[in-house]
């Protein structure tokens, strides 16, 4: 039916003769007719195995597992096995991953000796004590331009926290130090863990970036359990502050 009206509106009656309104008109009668189809595709995820176990004669459902899926951790043995011009593509990847870009006679040096996957790892779990002063490698009152208005408080602030951030990360060293500082900038820009400074209820109040980086940092440092992470956040001023009410903070969470 949906096919036979769309023949007449468009091949039996010429296109200047298609009003607006008719075409708005069709539009949604298309969308209405696709979309359960795209919501069926989509959500048949479901194993093919367990639909076909189940028993035209029976009526109770077959159990089936959830799936699992895991990545195997690239070891030294695997990591030399690929070709030259993989293990650069591997290692660049892995440095650029972290904001810590390498020129290619760096990485070619790292790679010949044979364990660059294990020294690698080793740099991620160990601390180090030989970091940059960044009270002495930064001016007072810091701050990256951006091309923002200047002159108003907030967005001054906002530059400083920001500045602050960006530079402890480019300045400090391959370590669990540097870990830490990476994975907490990388989840405060995810919708769960961001602060929103956007948002009419944050704006004001700009430090509230620096404390909800802060404590992402501490937690994770503290190699506190990711649903430990969660809970944390959730309850947190900062998490709240984005949030006009327990109905907003209940459909944005899950």
């Amino acid at each position: 039916m949906l096919f036979y009206m769309m023949y007449n509106m468009i091949f039996r009656n010429s296109m200047e003769a298609l009003s607006m309104k008719k075409l708005n008109s069709l539009i949604l009668a298309l969308v209405i007719a696709f979309l359960p189809l795209i919501f069926m595709t989509g959500c048949g995820t479901g194993s093919t195995e367990s639909v076909s176990s189940l028993s035209q004669d029976s009526p109770t459902a077959v159990s089936v597992a959830p799936a699992t899926t895991s990545l195997q951790m690239l070891d030294d043995e695997s990591f030399n096995a690929l070709s030259e011009e993989e293990r650069i593509y591997v290692a660049n990847k892995l440095y650029t991953t972290l904001f810590k870009g390498r020129d290619l006679s760096f990485i070619k040096d790292e790679i010949s000796t044979g364990k660059f996957i294990e020294n690698f790892r080793q740099r991620l779990y160990l601390s180090d004590s030989d970091q940059p002063d960044l009270d002495k490698v930064l001016p007072d009152n810091y701050q990256i331009q951006d091309g923002r208005r200047f002159g108003d408080p907030l967005i001054e602030k906002f530059r400083s926290i920001y500045s602050n951030i960006i530079s402890t990360l480019y300045y400090t060293k391959l370590s669990k130090e540097y870990y830490d500082e990476w994975m907490a900038y990388l989840l405060g820009q995810t919708i769960l863990f961001s602060p929103a400074w956007e948002v009419e209820s944050v704006n004001p109040f700009p430090e509230l970036i620096s404390s909800n980086y802060n404590r992402l940092k501490s937690l994770i440092g503290e190699d506190k359990p990711f649903k430990d992470i969660v809970y944390t956040h959730m309850i947190s001023n900062e998490n709240w502050a984005r949030f006009r009410s327990p109905e907003d903070n209940g459909r944005e969470m899950p």
